[in-house]
């Protein structure tokens, strides 16, 4: 990618930081420094004050405590305006463009290039606006709607709005929370070459994977202290987890261990026999035949036969039916413990 004249340079550091809301020590003591041609990665569990940081750097709240230094000087920064003056972008998770305006209206919104008489230069806007985007290499119309535009050419579209006002100082909160893998990359192609070019990168994710692919360095806050800042090439996933935490984490738990599969058998009579069914397993004493009501007494089941067998008064047609649907049950119970035997198993 060729990009043009390298960026003027900017180190911020933040000293000692600290914010409170309330009851809730939202950052306590928290020191922080970005380097130019670097990029920085801001990881932590939900609550670990990550944000109120980003807010802090673009000036949305002011500290209670500590310094901000802006290379080298001790800077108050008064309101998002301010920050944007002082070369710090923003690029947030939900891009804030207007939907309604076209491209170059939203990367030169509050700073449009206007005539001598006054108005507003259009055609200087669209032209610098597709400048932007040749630098970037992306092909992203002008005039186009915003509206019109996927979530990734709307974070490429904050990207080029920064550029426009010659910033110094990405940050990157959460900007790849909705965004795709190719995305992703695609968003990674075009933030190096800036940041190569001096620009210092604040990255915020908790997608720790693209922390070790974006990022020279990383620091790690945990409920509003600072933990740890050390290079990605020192860190390992588990590391920057355990330090997010405070404790050893297991990744990948041992798999729980399978019970042990059913022996193989195969049903014969002797196996269903009535006089056997109380030794039988569970799914199988599901199978024993059962008996017709006039055959259910417990003499006649040990007997193993139907007692009124030769009775002529019980060989009627009711005791075939009963006995036939005897034997239906028999059929379906073993197809059912079957098939759950057989879902049940690990794959």
């Amino acid at each position: 990618m060729t990009v043009g004249a390298s960026l003027q340079p900017a180190t911020v550091g933040l000293e000692g930081i600290s914010k409170r809301f309330g009851a809730t020590q939202a950052l306590d003591g928290v020191s922080l420094e970005l380097l130019p041609a670097e990029a920085h990665a801001l990881v932590g569990e939900n609550g670990a004050g990550k944000s109120t940081l980003v807010k802090i750097l673009a000036g949305v709240y002011q500290p209670d405590s500590g310094q901000i230094e802006l290379d080298g000087t001790p800077v108050q920064i008064h309101g998002p305006a301010h920050a944007r003056e002082l070369g710090i972008a923003v690029i947030h998770q939900e891009p804030r463009l207007f939907p309604d305006l076209t491209v170059a209206e939203n990367v030169f919104l509050g700073h449009q290039p206007t005539t001598r008489i006054g108005g507003i230069d259009w055609k200087t806007m669209r032209r610098e606006t597709a400048r932007l985007f040749d630098e970037l290499e992306v092909a992203i119309a002008a005039d186009a709607p915003v509206r019109g535009l996927s979530m990734a050419d709307q974070q490429l579209v904050e990207i080029a709005k920064a550029l426009s006002l010659d910033a110094r100082v990405l940050i990157m909160d959460e900007p790849t929370a909705s965004l795709s893998l190719h995305e992703v990359e695609r968003l990674f192609s075009i933030v190096r070459p800036l940041r190569d070019r001096g620009l210092a990168v604040l990255f915020v994710s908790h997608r720790l994977e693209e922390v070790f692919d974006l990022c020279e360095r990383a620091t790690v806050l945990r409920d509003g202290a600072h933990v740890i800042t050390a290079p990605t090439s020192q860190l390992t996933t588990a590391d920057l987890i355990r330090h997010m935490v405070g404790r050893d984490v297991t990744l990948f738990p041992p798999a729980a261990t399978a019970p042990p599969a059913p022996a193989s058998f195969e049903i014969s009579a002797s196996a269903c026999a009535p006089a056997r069914s109380s030794a039988l397993p569970a799914w199988l004493a599901l199978a024993a035949p059962k008996w017709p009501e006039c055959c259910s007494g417990s003499t006649r089941r040990r007997a193993g036969k139907c007692a009124c067998e030769g009775d002529r008064s019980h060989s009627s047609r009711r005791h075939r039916r009963s006995a036939r649907a005897s034997r239906t049950c028999r059929r379906t119970a073993i197809s059912k413990a079957l098939s759950s035997i057989f879902q049940s198993r690990p794959t």
